[in-house]
C-alpha cells in the first residue's frame, strides 16, 4: 500500500508512528469537534500501518476513530504498543495468536466483539470501559496485567467473556463490569497477583454464570459487591491470599448459587457484610488456612441444604454469627482449628436438619449463644470440642448431642429442648455457678431422659467425683437409681420397684449412704425404750429368780439389735400386746441390719439399662 493511497486521517496516523504521538480524532487540528469523515479509518489500512511499523517506530496511538471494516491482526508479530482508545469498530476484530508489547482499547465500542484466542502481550491489556455487542474471546490470553474495569458485554448466548486458560502474570481487574446474556469463563486461568471483580454483575440465569473451576490466583481473589444471576462455580480454585465475597448477591434458586468445593485459600475467606445467596452455597472439602467468615450472611434454599460445609478444614475460626438461613446447614466432618461461632444465628428448616455438625473437630470452642433461634433440629453428634461448648440463650426444636465430647459444658440447662439426645455425651467440667449444681443437673437429666439411660448419669457422677464433690456425686447416683426403678415397662413391677426403692433410698440411699440407717436404728431404739419404759409391771415377768430389776433401755437395745445378744432379752418374758410390740421392734432391727449389710457390700448398686 502506497502512502498516496491514504486519506488525510490515515496519513496522520502513519506519520505519528515514528514519534508515538497520540492522534486524537475527536477534534480537528483547530480543536473543534471533528466531522465524521475526518474520523473514518479503513480497517485494512490501519492493520497495514500496525504490522509494517519498522524498528524506528515508537507506538501507534489513536483516539476517537471510526474504524470501518474488519480489523484482522491474527497471527501477526507487532513490534510497537498499540492504543486504540474511544474508537468504534464497525466490523469484526481479530487478534488470534497475535504478539505485541501492549494493547489498549480503552473506551472503544465493538458491536461484533473481539476474537483474540492465544493473544500474547509482554505488557498490559487494557479494555477498560469498552462495550462489546458480542463476545470478548480471550482464551489462553497471556499478559503482564489486564484492565477490564467498566466493561459492558452483551453476549450472544453461552459465554460473553472467555478467559479459559489465561495466564496473567500480575493483576486482573474487572471492577464495575456488566455482563448480560452469557457467562464469564475463567476455567483454569492463572492470575499471578490479584483478581478483582468488585461491584460487577453477570447475568446468565440459564446455566453457570461465572465459570472458574481450577482457577489459580497468586494473591487475593475479590468479588466484593458482585451480583451474579446464575450459578457461580469456583471448584478447586487456589487462592494465595484472601478470598472476599462480601456484599455479594448470588441468585440461582433452582440449584447451587455458589460452588466452592475443594477450594484452597491460604489466608481468610469471607462471605459476609450483607452476603446474600438464593440457592445452595457449597464449600465441600474446602481448605481455608485462616478464618472462614459468614457472619451476617443471608442464605436461602428452602427445603434443602442452604450451606454445605462438609469436610471443610479451617485453620483458625469459622464465624457464622448473626447469619440468617432458610434451609439447612450441613457441616459433616468439619475441622476448625479455633472457634466455631454460631451466636445469634437464625435458621428456619423444618423439613431437613437445620444445623448438622456431625463427626466434626473443633480446636477450641463451639458457641451457640446470644439469641440463637433455630426452627428445626441441631445435630452435634460425634463431634469433639477441645475446650468449651457454650450453649445458652438459645431456642431450637431438638438438639442431638449424643457422643458429643468437650472439656467444659458451659450451658444453661433450661435451654436444652425436652427432646434432646445426650446419650454418650462426655464432658470434664461444668459451670461453677448454680448451673452446675447437682439439683439443677438432676432435673436436667430427668427432663431429657424419658427412658432411663445409665451413661448420662454415670458421666455426671464422674464429673463431680473428679471435682472432689462426693456429696453431689452421691445425689446423682441416688437419682440414677430412682430413674432406673421408674423405667419398668410392667406397671405392677414398676409400682413394687418404686415402693421398695423409696424404702431403700430413705434407709441407706441405695447403698450409697448406709449411715442413714444409724438414724433409723436410733429412732427405733428410742421408740422401743419408750414403749417398754411406760409398760405396766404385769407386761413383763422374770424367767428366773436372779433376773434382777427390769431395765427398759437394755431390753430395748437387745430387741432392736438382733445381731448382738445381751442377757436382758433372755431374763424376761413379755405378755399381751407388748409381745407384738417386741416382735415388731425386733423385725425392724433385723430389716435395718440386713439392709445396711447389703448396702455396704454393694448389693443395691446396680448399673443396668
Amino acid at each position: 500500500m502506497r502512502v498516496s493511497d491514504l486519506n488525510d486521517t490515515e496519513r496522520r496516523i502513519y506519520d505519528a508512528v515514528l514519534t508515538g504521538r497520540l492522534v486524537d480524532l475527536r477534534r480537528d487540528e483547530s480543536g473543534a469537534p471533528a466531522i465524521p469523515d475526518d474520523k473514518r479509518v479503513r480497517a485494512d489500512v490501519l492493520a497495514h500501518i500496525i504490522t509494517t511499523a519498522g524498528p524506528g517506530a515508537v507506538a501507534i496511538r489513536v483516539c476517537g476513530a471510526d474504524i470501518v471494516g474488519h480489523l484482522n491482526l491474527g497471527g501477526r508479530r507487532i513490534r510497537v504498543p498499540v492504543e486504540l482508545g474511544d474508537c468504534t469498530f464497525s466490523g469484526r476484530v481479530q487478534f488470534a495468536k497475535t504478539q505485541l508489547p501492549e494493547l489498549s482499547l480503552r473506551g472503544s465500542v465493538f458491536p461484533h466483539g473481539i476474537s483474540a484466542r492465544g493473544l500474547r502481550l509482554s505488557g498490559a491489556l487494557n479494555v477498560t470501559d469498552c462495550k462489546f455487542g458480542n463476545r470478548l474471546y480471550l482464551k489462553r490470553l497471556g499478559a503482564e496485567i489486564v484492565f477490564m474495569d467498566g466493561v459492558v458485554v452483551r453476549g450472544s448466548g453461552e459465554y460473553a467473556i472467555q478467559l479459559r486458560g489465561a495466564d496473567v502474570r500480575q493483576e486482573l481487574y474487572f471492577r464495575n463490569g456488566v455482563v448480560t446474556n452469557g457467562c464469564v469463563t475463567l476455567y483454569g486461568a492463572r492470575i499471578g497477583g490479584q483478581l478483582v471483580m468488585d461491584d460487577s454483575s453477570v447475568d446468565w440465569p440459564h446455566d453457570t454464570a461465572l465459570v472458574a473451576p481450577n482457577l489459580d490466583v497468586g494473591q487475593d481473589l475479590r468479588l466484593r459487591g458482585i451480583s451474579i444471576i446464575g450459578r457461580t462455580d469456583l471448584a478447586k480454585a487456589k487462592v494465595g491470599g484472601d478470598f472476599a465475597m462480601n456484599r455479594a448477591f448470588l441468585d440461582n434458586p433452582e440449584g447451587q448459587a455458589l460452588r466452592m468445593d475443594m477450594v484452597h485459600v491460604e489466608q481468610n475467606a469471607s462471605l459476609h457484610d450483607g452476603f446474600h445467596a438464593n440457592g445452595e452455597v457449597s464449600l465441600f472439602l474446602a481448605n481455608v488456612e485462616g478464618r472462614l467468615e459468614l457472619d451476617g450472611a443471608h442464605l436461602s434454599n428452602p427445603g434443602e441444604k442452604a450451606l454445605d460445609l462438609s469436610r471443610v478444614e479451617v485453620g483458625q475460626s469459622a464465624i457464622l454469627t448473626g447469619t440468617r438461613v432458610h434451609g439447612g446447614i450441613k457441616a459433616y466432618g468439619v475441622t476448625v482449628g479455633s472457634n466455631l461461632s454460631m451466636n445469634r444465628i437464625m435458621v428456619y428448616s423444618p423439613d431437613v436438619t437445620a444445623i448438622e455438625v456431625v463427626q466434626g473437630s473443633i480446636g477450641q470452642s463451639l458457641l451457640l449463644d446470644e439469641g440463637v433461634r433455630v426452627h428445626g433440629e441441631v445435630d452435634l453428634s460425634n463431634t469433639a470440642i477441645a475446650q468449651r461448648f457454650r450453649f445458652a440463650d438459645a431456642g431450637m426444636t431438638r438438639l442431638n448431642a449424643s457422643e458429643l465430647s468437650m472439656a467444659i459444658l458451659d450451658d444453661d440447662p433450661k435451654c436444652w429442648p425436652q427432646t434432646s439426645a445426650v446419650g454418650g455425651m462426655q464432658y470434664d467440667r461444668l459451670p461453677e455457678d448454680e448451673r452446675g449444681s447437682p439439683r439443677a443437673r438432676i432435673r436436667w437429666l430427668q427432663r431429657l431422659l424419658p427412658r432411663y439411660s445409665p451413661q448420662p448419669y454415670s458421666q455426671l457422677v464422674g464429673v463431680y467425683l473428679a471435682a472432689g464433690s462426693t456429696t453431689a456425686a452421691r445425689m446423682v447416683m441416688m437419682a440414677k437409681e430412682d430413674a432406673r426403678r421408674r423405667n419398668h415397662r410392667n406397671p405392677w413391677r414398676r409400682i413394687v420397684s418404686r415402693v421398695w426403692g423409696f424404702v431403700l433410698r430413705m434407709t441407706v440411699g441405695y447403698g450409697h449412704a448406709p449411715w442413714r440407717a444409724i438414724g433409723w436404728a436410733l429412732g427405733l431404739y428410742l421408740a422401743a425404750w419408750l414403749v417398754f419404759a411406760t409398760a405396766p409391771e404385769a407386761a413383763f415377768s422374770a424367767r428366773t429368780a436372779v433376773s434382777g430389776e427390769f431395765q427398759p433401755s437394755m431390753y430395748a437395745l437387745d430387741t432392736v439389735l438382733p445381731v448382738v445378744r445381751i442377757s436382758a432379752g433372755n431374763q424376761w418374758l413379755v405378755h399381751g400386746g407388748y409381745a407384738w410390740a417386741e416382735a415388731g421392734f425386733a423385725a425392724g432391727g433385723w430389716f435395718l441390719s440386713l439392709v445396711v449389710t447389703a448396702g455396704v457390700t454393694g448389693v443395691f448398686r446396680r448399673d443396668r439399662a
